[in-house]
């Protein structure tokens, strides 16, 4: 015990000395190595979270973005290489619509071929034909229109379908009207026939009729061009010489005389 009491003592004696003070700089000391220790600690966290910083934000650098950034531009480029073939497309497009359609152009002498065909046209027109008489002569025996006539030469009852002109043997006989030849041909009963057709549509029919030589199938006549002249008919050879003059529209016979207009 008495061991024990003295070390209080000197311990009481050491804190009431110089004592307080060393032990106030030892607990400094001791703080201050603690305060170390918080603060390097402290440091190394630090440390250690911007380590993790910077390897988030290096592995965010390495995230796809910039493969997305990258295919926008390649997307930028085929629009854009779109667009360019586009105005190309237009510019073609353009262009032929510029160029003159060589199909739709026609030569001069087309088109005055074209003209002088109008012009021919238009003098076919029915209401433009004039008719005359193809020879100068009476008449002996009119168009029946379908009633049943005394032939004399073949003692029969018949149709006259058209009008006997009174005109001597040799008598020359001209187109009627402006036409084309269609047939010559002969025929038992009325003799050489010469067909000219008009532009109205009627088929004027000279019977009794031989044709002059430069005549023949396709010519083009004019109205008062000599066609032939006249001989004899073998079906009305008991009747006076003459020509005999018929026609026909549609198919039909028809008076010819009514139709040229010289009789009501």
């Amino acid at each position: 015990m008495s061991k024990s009491n003295s070390f209080k003592e000197k311990f009481k004696k050491f804190i009431a000395g110089n004592g307080f003070y060393a032990i106030l700089a030892v607990c400094l000391v001791g703080a201050g190595a603690a305060a170390w220790v918080a603060v390097n600690n402290t440091i190394d966290s630090i440390d250690e979270n911007n380590k993790i910083i910077e390897q988030k934000q290096s592995s965010k650098a390495e995230m796809p973005s910039w493969d997305f950034d990258k295919a926008e531009k390649t997307e930028n480029k085929k629009d854009d290489i779109k667009i360019e073939g586009k105005d190309k497309k237009e510019k073609s497009e353009k262009t032929e619509t510029a160029k003159p359609k060589k199909q739709t152009e026609e030569k001069p002498a087309e088109k005055k071929e074209k003209t002088e065909e109008k012009k021919e046209n238009k003098t076919l027109r029915p209401q433009s034909i004039t008719f005359i008489m193809p020879v100068e002569g009476n008449i002996i025996t009119a168009f029946s229109n379908g009633k049943l006539v005394k032939d004399p030469t073949l003692d029969e009852w018949k149709t006259h379908n058209g009008v006997d002109i009174k005109v001597p043997v040799g008598s020359a006989v001209v187109s009627c009207a402006d036409g084309k030849i269609e047939k010559i041909y002969k025929d038992k009963l009325w003799g050489c026939v010469i067909e000219v057709s008009h532009s109205d549509g009627t088929t004027a029919h000279y019977c009794g009729i031989e044709p002059i030589n430069n005549i023949k199938e396709g010519d083009i006549v004019r109205s008062h061009q000599q066609i032939g002249k006249t001989i004899q008919i073998p079906c009305e050879i008991a009747v006076e010489p003459h020509l005999h003059f018929a026609m026909k529209q549609d198919g039909k016979w028809i008076n010819p005389l009514k139709h040229m207009g010289m009789e009501k």
